[in-house]
């Protein structure tokens, strides 16, 4: 019987041992498994932080952005503000001498409201420009382009400042090669580009000085035009900030000239619209050299040009 009872008590001993030990397995298994879901949940919290701290950084950036961007338009509205300014006094200041009769005689009263005129015409340019600008910002993708021919352009828009270059005896030339491959282009706003160019070739150079307009082709896939003048040069502190808005050089300080501190802008936005690129070179007392490039049309032929009356080959 004791044998018997032994056996037993064994047996149950080792049913013991082996449901001990699945019980501790089982423990076991659970240990792991509540240890990978605390890494896992470690890991997720982790990844949490990175994305909350990513956000934050944004949410900082973007603070930082618009207060940039409100300090800029702040600083636009009065720059806006004091270039309206100047030429609506001067008019003013014009027609109150007139008015009020301090001059009587009629040749100086002809000559104030010339001069009176003639910063109106500076007034409408600025609100030109800046219109011009505010659209091509907001509205890149509104010009139209189409197939033209940019020697023509080159040589209409040049021949409008002969007059204005002659007046100081600047000469304008023109090293064009004979074919010029068509460009996809605004010719509206290509000339306003030209025009603007032009005009500061002039307006910064030397008396007896010279305007040269060259074009080349960039691996038939670009026609880059060069404007450049024997003037006065511009700073290399200055040509970073040269196409920014209202941005006058120290060129401008000692060259007396006039001008809104548009143009330039302007035109880096057209060249920009265009898929182009714009930059300068230039050397004090030497002169610039302002490049642009605009694109070849491949598939442009010579009856998609719309004639151009104004031009004679």
């Amino acid at each position: 019987m004791d044998n018997i009872k032994d056996k037993k008590h064994y047996r149950n001993a080792e049913e013991i041992k082996k449901s001990l030990l699945l019980c501790m397995t089982d423990l076991e298994q659970q240990e792991k498994k509540l240890h990978d879901c605390i890494i896992k949940h470690i890991e997720e919290f982790e990844e949490a932080q990175k994305f909350c701290s990513f956000l934050n950084e944004r949410c900082i950036a973007r603070g930082k952005k618009l207060k940039e961007l409100s300090c800029a338009k702040t600083r636009f509205v009065m720059e806006v503000s004091h270039e309206i300014k100047a030429p609506l006094g001067a008019i003013q200041s014009l027609l109150q001498v007139i008015l009020k009769g301090y001059v009587s005689d009629p040749t100086k009263q002809i000559e104030l409201i010339d001069r009176a005129y003639n910063r109106t015409g500076e007034l409408l340019n600025l609100v030109r420009d800046m219109l011009d600008l505010t659209r091509i910002e907001l509205h890149p993708d509104t010009l139209p382009m189409q197939c033209d021919d940019l020697y023509s352009l080159i040589v209409n828009v040049s021949r409008e400042f002969k007059e204005k270059a002659a007046n100081r005896n600047i000469v304008i030339k023109h090293k064009l090669p004979n074919s010029i491959p068509l460009v996809m282009i605004n010719r509206s706003a290509i000339k306003r580009v030209l025009e603007n160019l032009i005009s500061n070739a002039i307006k910064y150079n030397k008396d007896g000085g010279k305007v040269t307009i060259v074009t080349k082709n960039i691996a038939d896939e670009f026609v880059e035009i060069i404007v450049s003048d024997t003037g006065f040069g511009i700073s290399d502190d200055d040509i970073p900030q040269l196409f920014e808005i209202f941005f006058r050089g120290k060129t401008v300080n000692y060259s007396r000239r006039e001008g809104t501190g548009l143009g330039l802008s302007l035109t880096k936005k057209i060249i920009d619209a265009h898929g182009g690129n714009i930059w300068v070179e230039s050397k004090l007392n030497e002169g610039s050299k302002f490049h642009f490039t605009v694109h070849i049309g491949n598939n442009c032929e010579k009856e998609d040009i719309k004639d151009d009356k104004n031009f004679n080959h």
